[in-house]
């Protein structure tokens, strides 16, 4: 009963907690708990009435703790392989009108008298990064292949030998059916890798990677928070992009699969 009353409290339902305390202590006033708590009715009238009288300073002392929590709620909860990345990005940008209006409700208070409490916080910065993700905000390619760069091998003669006039054989001579023609053209090949699109990435993450991404997108997005961004060299590439491969024989600039060429990780700090 007492922790009820304490969360009456923290809610701002002075009534109700009030009328809660009074029967806990007519319940248990004689119990060693009861004697411990017998000016509870008492304190919560004066809590009440200090409250009326200077909201702005219990709504700052309040509001910074509550506000950090829900928002970490939130962040975890769009997070989730629940959503997709589209939708989840989406939600992240919105996650301060959530919060105004649940403490708005909770805290009994007006959005804006909660948006004056948290303007008071002590700010503490917080560092994220978007990590092995910043690719994905950051320009990088969305899933393809890694290098445009083809590989043609030579024609072939009907005997498996290269021929260097890509016909049927010496002068033309002999009629080809269509598979003999395929077999003896020589047909460009694709040398590329496939690169993830961000819809799989975002389904292969870990956990804490959804987060660390969906955290920067909020700070990213955020109106009521300060913040900076910094860039570290991809640590695949080391800020290169790209790499240099010989395949099938032919010289290839490939996308980093990490980066998808977009060379840096993007980690923001905020408070």
């Amino acid at each position: 009963m007492l922790k009820e009353v304490r969360t009456l409290v923290e809610s701002t339902e002075w009534a109700k907690a009030k009328e809660l305390a009074s029967k806990f202590l007519a319940d248990f006033g004689e119990t060693d708990t009861g004697k411990q708590n017998k000016d509870l009715s008492a304190t919560l009238e004066k809590e009440a009435k200090d409250f009326e009288l200077k909201k702005a300073e219990y709504l700052a002392q309040k509001v910074p703790d509550l506000y950090r929590a829900r928002r970490t709620s939130l962040i975890a909860v769009y997070a989730s392989t629940k959503y997709k990345i589209g939708e989840a990005r989406s939600r992240a940008t919105k996650i301060d009108e959530e919060i105004l209006a649940d403490l708005a409700q909770k805290l009994k208070s007006k959005p804006e008298e909660i948006a004056a409490a948290w303007e008071k916080r002590d700010q503490k910065p917080k560092t994220v990064s978007y990590g092995t993700g910043s690719w994905i905000v950051a320009g990088g390619q969305d899933g393809g292949l890694d290098t445009d760069a083809k590989y043609t091998p030579q024609a072939k003669n009907n005997n498996g030998q290269n021929n260097p006039f890509g016909g049927g054989g010496i002068g033309g001579r002999g009629r080809m059916n269509q598979q003999q023609k395929q077999q003896q053209q020589g047909q460009p090949q694709d040398l590329g890798r496939k690169l993830e699109t961000s819809a799989e990435w975002w389904a292969s993450a870990s956990s804490t990677d959804r987060r660390n991404f969906i955290e920067c997108e909020y700070a990213r997005g955020s109106s009521v928070v300060k913040k900076e961004e910094k860039q570290k060299p991809c640590s695949t590439c080391k800020g290169e992009g790209i790499f240099k491969e010989v395949r099938m024989g032919t010289a290839c600039d490939c996308k980093c699969p990490r980066c998808h060429g977009s060379k840096d990780d993007i980690i923001v700090t905020y408070w």
